[in-house]
């Protein structure tokens, strides 16, 4: 998680799992660790992230999660497969 301290917010980041242990919740199991710590120690109630758009498994996560979807960044990231667009994801804790 990156802390924005003054605004009492973080954005989580860069979440994989790799192949071979996909389809566990490992996401949602961090996620929840996650925000629990960002609760207690750094007193952070709001978190955004985003989520390749084309990646189904990540967006489920997010919503799973009680994330709000509030858009789409359009063509955005460079990826090595070439440019994507994102999804962004945000919830008050």
């Amino acid at each position: 998680a990156e802390i924005d301290h003054d605004r009492k917010n973080a954005e989580l980041t860069d979440c994989t799992t790799h192949p071979d242990y996909r389809g566990r919740g490992l996401s949602k199991c961090l996620l929840h660790a996650l925000h629990g710590g960002l609760v207690t120690d750094w007193h952070v109630y709001r978190v955004y992230s985003i989520a390749r758009a084309l990646e189904t498994g990540m967006n489920c996560v997010f919503r799973q999660m009680g994330y709000h979807y509030t858009g789409r960044l359009v063509a955005n990231s460079h990826m090595p497969e070439g440019w994507e667009s994102m999804n962004v994801w945000c919830r008050t804790l």
